[in-house]
């Protein structure tokens, strides 16, 4: 996975030689995708690369329901933050992982 990407000036060459499962879109573009439109269009040059590179696109600090509806509109499959499930407990989460339960919410597209 590669974290953060678009924090600073990015290009998708990079991609191609280290073939990602996942690019995890950064939290500056996410949070301003509904005011700022540079976002929406660094966005959409992420998810197409991603369909067709074949690698997955996470949101992160997705916190509103209005992102959530726009990044699902989008395409992005993924997402992660409050707005999807909050922090856990790490006890919480060992207690899960042991049991095989599934823990926290996971909302996207695919």
């Amino acid at each position: 996975m590669i974290d953060g990407f678009g924090r600073h000036s990015v290009t998708f060459a990079a991609l191609e030689s280290l073939s990602p499962d996942f690019v995890k879109v950064d939290g500056s573009i996410v949070r301003k995708l509904l005011s700022n439109p540079a976002s929406q269009k660094k966005l959409d040059a992420v998810i197409r690369v991603g369909s067709a590179a074949g690698f997955g696109v996470v949101a992160e600090c997705v916190e509103e329901k209005e992102i959530i509806e726009r990044l699902k509109a989008l395409g992005v499959g993924f997402a992660q933050g409050f707005g999807v499930a909050r922090p856990q407990a790490i006890e919480t989460v060992a207690a899960a992982a042991a049991t095989g339960e599934k823990h926290g919410a996971q909302r996207g597209t695919g």
